[in-house]
């Protein structure tokens, strides 16, 4: 599926409570899904509850899901081509000089 096949099927899974959600309120769901994305990372790594790392990947990958949800979200009432930021973002990054960070244990 590309890019813009999520888009337009995030369209359409719109209810109506979404569809009458404001920009504002949509960043505050991102910025919430993140926040869970990030928790079931943290329980990946052990950092954070009890539960192992077999059921913090599985519900890892719905938080990035919900994540990417919300993205597409703000992208298409914003009129953004996700497949056109994409490539730039990716052309970006190619052109860039990257220096290492050392890392102290």
């Amino acid at each position: 599926m590309t890019l813009n096949e999520l888009q337009y099927k995030v369209m359409l899974s719109r209810n109506d409570d979404q569809i009458n959600n404001s920009l504002e309120e949509r960043a505050m769901f991102l910025s919430t899904e993140i926040g869970e994305l990030i928790k079931e990372l943290l329980k990946y790594l052990g950092m954070y509850g009890t539960i192992g790392r077999n059921g913090s990947v599985q519900r890892t990958g719905q938080e990035i899901s919900d994540v990417i949800w919300n993205l597409c979200d703000i992208a298409n009432r914003l009129g953004l081509d996700l497949n056109v930021e994409m490539e730039n973002m990716i052309k970006r990054h190619s052109e860039r000089k990257w220096n290492k960070v050392e890392r102290h244990s």
